[in-house]
């Protein structure tokens, strides 16, 4: 199953549409604007709350919650090493690819559970999600936007300190 993230360009706080192949919006995310720590609220076709991301403020490497109701929580935190290294805990899922390129992808032991691909030269942060399986939709959809978050943070801190 693919489906397509475009970011809104032009909106005061972030701004997702998620949509399957034939266009149809799946998933919507809007972030909470003057909070401490990036904070996204995931919602279904229908307007319902399906899942929340918060980010661990005060932490030495970027940490984030994922809280879907039914399922156990989630936390992706960022290594220290020179390449981005991500962690998932609460799952076996594994991240591995070039992040910098937004090309990689999820894998569940040698299974692929998920692949991510940026589709450059667009207007706004657009992505293709190929996901194995209808039941990892969510929760793939969620790492992504915290991969993201954590690039786009630490791009507005390098071009802070220039």
């Amino acid at each position: 199953m693919k489906l397509y993230i475009k970011q809104k360009v032009f909106s005061f706080k972030d701004r997702f549409t998620i949509a399957d192949e034939n266009e149809e919006v799946v998933y919507t995310v809007e972030g909470k604007v003057f909070s401490l720590g990036k904070k996204l609220k995931v919602f279904d076709a229908n307007g319902e709350e399906v899942a929340s991301i918060e980010e661990k403020v005060l932490s030495f490497r970027p940490r984030y919650y994922i809280n879907i109701p039914g399922r156990d929580e989630i936390t992706v935190h960022k290594k220290f090493s020179f390449k981005p290294k991500y962690v998932i805990e609460g799952s076996d899922w594994m991240l591995q690819g070039d992040f910098f390129e937004h090309n990689y992808g999820i894998v569940e032991g040698s299974e692929p559970v998920m692949n991510l691909t940026k589709k450059w030269f667009t207007w706004g942060d657009s992505y293709e999600l190929d996901i194995e399986h209808k039941d990892d939709m969510l929760l793939s959809v969620c790492i992504v936007l915290v991969v993201d978050a954590c690039l786009d943070s630490e791009a507005a801190a390098a071009s802070s300190a220039a």
